[in-house]
């Protein structure tokens, strides 16, 4: 073989290396400009604004708890979001299916006003209730369980609550995706 037949098959050997090395940049760059990282922009309105304080304050009638923890996470071609809300309350005892009924209706009306359309209903007020929504660039589900009668002492204190109350505790979980482009586009990282 001569030096020039070497030097020309190194060549093509070096070539080929880096345009493979090239390949592989290219990749991790392309896959990386996919990422949708989550902001208050790749929430919807209802996600974003939603809180059951309102409609829980009218029936509340001593020592009221609420927490609301949530999330996000990012993913490919979209992002995931999730609130959550834990509220104790005092009602008058025989009240609990009003309270559930009016959290159904302030859900329903507040996802109409959000800007999104409820997709699907189910359960009942003695069971849980769970709403499918979508907005233009989102799906979402709001899960309510059932509410559950909690030790007194939870809310009222040491010193419990008047007769003719009753302790509930309301759970309320939000689960929205928010889409880059399609639904199909959409994965976890």
């Amino acid at each position: 073989m001569n030096i020039q037949s070497r030097r020309l098959i190194k060549f093509f050997r070096s070539s080929i290396s880096v345009s493979i090395s090239s390949a592989f940049v290219l990749c991790a760059a392309l896959a990386g400009t996919d990422i949708v990282y989550p902001t208050p922009e790749t929430q919807s309105t209802f996600i974003k604004d939603y809180t059951p304080t309102e409609v829980l304050a009218r029936f509340s009638l001593e020592g009221s708890q609420q927490s609301g923890p949530g999330g996000s996470s990012a993913g490919r071609g979209c992002a995931f979001h999730q609130k959550e809300f834990l509220s104790l309350l005092v009602v008058a005892q025989g009240n609990e299916p009003v309270v559930m009924e009016a959290v159904r209706l302030d859900l329903k009306s507040r996802l109409s006003q959000d800007g999104s359309r409820i997709l699907a209903e189910e359960g009942n007020l003695s069971e849980k209730l769970q709403f499918d929504y979508a907005t233009t660039r989102s799906k979402g589900t709001v899960v309510v369980d059932p509410l559950t009668i909690i030790d007194p002492v939870l809310v009222g204190g040491p010193g419990g609550i008047e007769p003719g109350n009753v302790a509930i505790k309301v759970h309320i979980r939000i689960v929205e995706t928010w889409y880059k482009s399609t639904e199909k586009a959409c994965k976890k990282l």
